[in-house]
């Protein structure tokens, strides 16, 4: 049935009655407002009277969409203004959601499915020990800089260096930026604000082969699994998170090598399996082409240093006495140890380099008090094979025999 539209006082604003239902002793009124819009008539309703629409509520309503269609501002009609209203609502619905549902639901599975494997288990573990705790239950908009200055203030007290708090820092940007794309936070991260100085943070200590042996016995006591992963980073000088993302398909056996998808360059590398290591792979039940090879005790990925390697490194009293943390002994030190020993052992840069996979020679610096000690046997070697004895001399035709 068709309504009857009737007119008010005011000037493009009409209503219809509702056939029975009251608003008061009178019918309830249905208001609309009538205007022109790019070239177009436009009539667009309002509400019942019943919803606290008036005559003269609608005819202000009418004035304001008329204003900015001659200013060139704001909603040029009321369906846009309602458009414009809603997405306001839904921004800052999207503002309000907390920092843990945002890193758990949105940034974390783009993340999966864009970053190495590698990297994202490093970033959950970053939200996980140390992002939840103090900044899980915060909207997103109402992070500051002073909730992100209790973060670092809590990694300091758990005595942990400047280039971790840095790697912490970086997993919060990464996440807030990845909502500011989305426009679920405006401003840049607070993040931004924080100096954290210079970070000196390059490891320059390595053990010697009596310490290795010594602290793999001690780890093996404590934990199995933490033992075939210390021993793996022991005999490759994998990083932690190469090795935690090992999986069979990638290790060969019979040619005796394994390799190294999941690296920190993205760059593939394949390293020869010791003796040493052969054994240890060999005894380990052998699962499916996409299973990790190093499992922790209950059969799932390391995502840290295993905790029998620290308390191994408390009973070796490996770092004891030594204030200076460049000089503390962690997980990552047991690459270095293996680079320092190659290095001893007379192995060329070259061959180190692809061994490690470093992108340049600048990590060479760390080892340069090796490689002069390396340098002076080598050359100790040359005089003891030219040394002939006091008063005599290399004949020629000897000398030309050693150029051979």
């Amino acid at each position: 049935m068709a309504v009857k539209w009737l007119k008010t006082s005011f000037s493009g604003v009409r209503y219809y009655e509702h056939e029975s239902r009251k608003h008061g002793v009178q019918r309830d009124k249905y208001f609309a407002i009538r205007h022109q819009a790019g070239g177009l008539r436009k009539e667009e309703g309002l509400g019942w009277a019943s919803q606290g629409w008036t005559a003269q509520k609608a005819a202000m309503q009418l004035a304001n969409i008329k204003e900015g269609q001659r200013l060139g501002e704001g909603p040029q009609s009321l369906a846009e203004k309602r458009s414009t209203a809603r997405k306001t609502k839904e921004s800052e619905a999207k503002a309000s959601i907390p920092f843990a549902e945002f890193f758990t639901e949105h940034y974390l599975p783009h993340a999966k499915l864009s970053k190495r494997l590698g990297t994202w288990r490093v970033e959950e573990i970053h939200f996980r020990l140390w992002l939840s705790p103090l900044l899980g239950g915060r909207p997103m908009r109402e992070i500051d800089v002073a909730d992100i200055e209790k973060v670092r203030h809590q990694l300091m007290e758990a005595s942990r260096t400047k280039r971790t708090v840095q790697h912490v820092f970086s997993t919060f940007r990464l996440c807030w930026n990845h909502a500011k794309a989305r426009g679920i936070v405006k401003t840049d991260s607070p993040t931004k604000a924080i100096r954290l100085g210079r970070i000196d943070n390059a490891r320059v200590r390595f053990l010697t082969p009596t310490e290795v042996t010594s602290l793999l016995s001690e780890v093996r006591s404590v934990s199995e699994p933490a033992y075939r992963l210390t021993a793996g980073a022991v005999f490759t000088g994998a990083r932690l998170g190469e090795l935690a993302a090992l999986t069979w398909g990638n290790v060969d056996l019979v040619a005796g090598d394994l390799t190294l998808v999941h690296t920190k360059t993205g760059k593939p590398r394949t390293i020869p399996i010791t003796p040493q290591l052969h054994e240890i792979l060999t005894e380990l039940p052998k699962s499916g082409p996409g299973e990790l090879v190093f499992t922790d005790a209950k059969g799932g990925p390391h995502r840290e240093q295993p905790w029998a390697f620290r308390k191994a490194v408390r009973t070796l009293k490996l770092n004891e006495g030594r204030k200076d943390r460049r000089e503390w002994i962690c997980f990552h030190s047991l690459r270095h140890t293996a680079a320092s020993l190659l290095l001893a052992a007379g192995v060329d840069i070259r061959t180190l380099q692809t061994l490690f996979g470093w992108s340049t020679l600048q990590m060479l610096s760390r080892y340069t008090h090796v490689e002069r000690e390396a340098k002076g046997l080598a050359m100790g070697k040359l005089g003891a094979v030219l040394d002939t004895g006091p008063g005599k001399v290399v004949s020629i035709d000897r000398a030309r025999t050693f150029g051979k």
